[in-house]
């Protein structure tokens, strides 16, 4: 129904034309309906790393990975080590008690041997071995010769992974002046003393 009135005609719209209207102005807004690209976003973008993003993340983690192996390896070689100067310590201690039993050896006189004991009476049944190569055991000083008081004296050592100066190797040795850290020559650095690099006069 339309009513004229001074200078305007007004108009009169349903509620149904009205929200008609409003639908479709929200559509222009949106670029619905326009082809133009829709303004609101999916909660599922699809975004994800890219290939070189990856690399890098790759990279690091190895980097990290490499600190944390070197890191290791030192705390490893330094708890070695210090299970060699304890089994040298325990050795030290079984011989001496078997020096004054005349039931392990003859009284007042160490084991005399050509190689490593495998034992030292019932004090030391089995001699720990290195914890690094597992076999042989620890190094001996041959004191089989007869005469010249070998009996009074012995050498046993195990060889340290410890840094040492330019032309020696590190060792912990144990004998009748107890038990010491030396390095000893080692000209071709092999990690081995020298042959007669150790002898029983180290160890006294």
């Amino acid at each position: 129904m339309q009513q004229k009135q001074k200078g305007f005609t007004q108009h009169h719209f349903s509620k149904k034309a009205g929200a008609k209207i409003t639908r479709a102005s929200q559509s222009k807004k949106s670029g619905v309906g326009l082809g133009l690209p829709s303004t609101t976003f999916s909660s599922k973008s699809g975004a994800g790393f890219t290939l070189i993003e990856l690399l890098v993340v790759i990279a690091i983690m190895g980097i990290l990975a490499g600190i944390v192996l070197v890191s290791l390896g030192g705390a490893r070689a330094n708890a070695r080590d210090a299970r060699r100067q304890s089994d040298m310590r325990q050795f030290n201690t079984a011989m001496e008690l078997c020096y004054d039993d005349s039931g392990c050896n003859v009284s007042e006189a160490y084991l005399q041997s050509a190689i490593m004991p495998t034992a030292v009476g019932t004090y030391l049944k089995a001699v720990s071995k290195d914890p690094a190569s597992g076999s042989p055991s620890y190094s001996w000083v041959d004191n089989s010769a007869a005469g010249g008081n070998t009996d009074q004296d012995y050498c046993s050592y195990a060889i340290l992974e410890r840094a040492a100066t330019a032309g020696t190797v590190a060792i912990v040795a144990t004998g009748p002046g107890g038990v010491t850290e030396k390095e000893v020559a080692d000209v071709d650095a092999n990690k081995v003393p020298d042959a007669g690099a150790v002898t029983l006069a180290i160890c006294e």
